[in-house]
């Protein structure tokens, strides 16, 4: 039985621990797919920088710096996303349809990549190209959020599916723990409480033969044995009647010894019976 209270106590343990595990994975995969999504959202905003300030450089109001510093953010974190980065403390996309149609952005970045170039070898931009291409860059992107969005749902419901299922294994695993082993145990702790109240019963009763049943007979004795040893008038005839009294109170005090000794002896016998039920 006690076997199985500990079997019982550490499958409970076990569960709460793989319940824990669990919950802190999901607590991790969410954080991690919203710094994703968050970063693939801020693409978009990249995009309509950079389509605004291909304008304003083809009115000369900012400096091409200014522009390649939102493009080299752009095109960072882009990979970031397909390859992971450790600066940005981010993992990659593991899911193959999204990672392939973050790929099919990397033409959207090398034809802005060479419109920056050409700039500044010619002087010369193509801003209906980059508005075409910044356009269809947007178009993607949203996609590619959608997608994330649809894929991290998916992934936060399956947890919430798994954990709904280890809970109901969990209440199973513990209703099976009560019914055979906590029960049992409790029932065998009132079964052993009931023993230890029958034997405080015999030993009082026990207690109550040798301060009252044993006392007769060895008071018999007593007044017999020392009324043969100081009356001196006693005849033959009187001393033999009182030696078969006394006769008789010794054996009634074995017979009432005896009694004694059989009740210890089956007290000792339930005592050991009890432990090894333990």
């Amino acid at each position: 039985m006690k076997k199985k209270y500990i079997l019982g106590v550490f499958l409970t343990i076990g569960l709460i621990c793989l319940n824990q595990l669990l919950i802190q994975y999901a607590l991790t995969t969410i954080k991690q797919d919203a710094k994703q999504i968050n970063i693939a959202g801020r693409q978009r905003m990249l995009s309509q920088q950079l389509n605004l300030q291909f304008y304003q450089l083809s009115q000369k109001s900012i400096e091409l710096n200014t522009l390649k510093e939102t493009f080299d953010l752009a095109k960072t974190s882009h990979l970031a996303l397909i390859h992971g980065s450790q600066e940005l403390s981010l993992s990659g996309i593991k899911s193959p349809e999204i990672v392939q149609m973050l790929q099919k952005l990397n033409e959207r970045y090398t034809f802005a990549d060479n419109i920056i170039s050409n700039f500044e070898q010619n002087g010369e931009l193509n801003l209906e190209g980059v508005n075409n291409n910044q356009r269809l860059l947007l178009e993607e992107m949203d996609a590619i959020v959608n997608a994330m969005e649809m894929k991290s749902q998916e992934k936060v419901s399956g947890i919430v599916l798994l954990e709904i299922i280890l809970a109901l294994i969990s209440i199973i695993i513990i209703a099976l723990e009560v019914r055979y082993i906590y029960f049992p145990q409790a029932n065998s702790l009132i079964k052993s409480r009931n023993k230890v109240l029958e034997q405080n019963k015999a030993l009082k009763k026990i207690a109550w033969q040798q301060s009252h049943e044993v006392r007769k007979p060895v008071a018999n004795i007593l007044a017999i044995s020392h009324l043969i040893k100081t009356d001196p008038t006693l005849i033959d005839s009187e001393k033999n009647q009182l030696l078969d009294h006394l006769e008789e109170s010794t054996h009634d005090l074995d017979k009432i010894i005896k009694s004694i000794v059989d009740k210890a002896y089956e007290i000792q016998r339930e005592d050991e019976v009890n432990k090894e039920s333990f």
